[in-house]
């Protein structure tokens, strides 16, 4: 039986995208004792908890922000690389995407397990986390930037409240109404893909880290290949 092929802005992309989301996000939070790789202005509060209680092994929250902006910085080079040289970059990003995260469950299996979050056994694959999260970011921004993000949840959640307000107000609006499928779908991936990551951190270990690599390998292998868009610029507050 023929494969059937998907677009890259299909819903089940962000679905995917989603649910590796929240897998990292407590995957790392467990594992790498409180780094939030996807959601990661929240290592920010993290920081300020640590510095009010009097906890000083700050190493790895104050690296999160500047390793995930340079992170991003780099995979928007490649991206732009990638559209410049007429290449659609969603499959080479997941690869790439698909990659780190294999490195980062090599590290974290064969570095020591980490006590605390300045540990080399969690600072270096949450090093590499934060680079595939970043990557994620950066595939949200500048291939698929007509779809729902796929990290932080806060505005899905508006979103999907809001339309269905309008909605029972009587207000009728089908592109809206469909968005807000779309951004559901993306809810309740990045949900269950947080209870998949605690579930195998706990009971796998690092080797939990196969689950979102097989998920993304799962999303690109049946993906249609399309001709790049071009300005693949989001306009601000959207």
């Amino acid at each position: 039986m023929r494969m059937k092929r998907l677009s890259h802005d299909h819903p089940l992309c962000t679905a995917a995208l989603g649910f590796v989301a929240g897998f990292i996000d407590l995957f790392g939070f467990l594992q790498w004792h409180g780094l939030l790789a996807a959601h990661v202005t929240g290592n920010l509060i993290f920081l300020a908890y640590d510095i009010t209680r009097g906890n000083y092994h700050l190493v790895m929250r104050l690296l999160a922000l500047p390793l995930f902006a340079g992170s991003v910085s780099v995979s928007a080079w490649f991206i732009s690389m990638l559209f410049r040289r007429d290449i659609m970059p969603f499959l080479p990003a997941g690869l790439l995407q698909t990659a780190a995260l294999g490195l980062c469950m090599l590290a974290g299996s064969l570095l020591p397990s980490p006590r605390g979050s300045d540990d080399w056994g969690a600072v270096i694959p949450g090093t590499i986390a934060l680079f595939a999260m970043a990557l994620q970011n950066a595939t949200m921004r500048l291939i698929l930037q007509n779809m729902p993000p796929t990290t932080v949840m806060t505005g899905n959640i508006t979103h999907v409240v809001a339309e269905w307000t309008r909605l029972a107000a009587g207000h009728q609006d089908a592109g809206l109404t469909e968005r807000a499928k779309v951004v559901a779908l993306t809810l309740s991936a990045f949900t269950s893909g947080a209870i998949a990551g605690g579930f195998l951190q706990d009971h796998a270990g690092n080797l939990g880290l196969l689950a979102p690599m097989a998920v993304l390998l799962g999303l690109l292998l049946p993906l249609r290949q399309e001709a790049p868009v071009r300005s693949p610029v989001r306009e601000p507050g959207q």
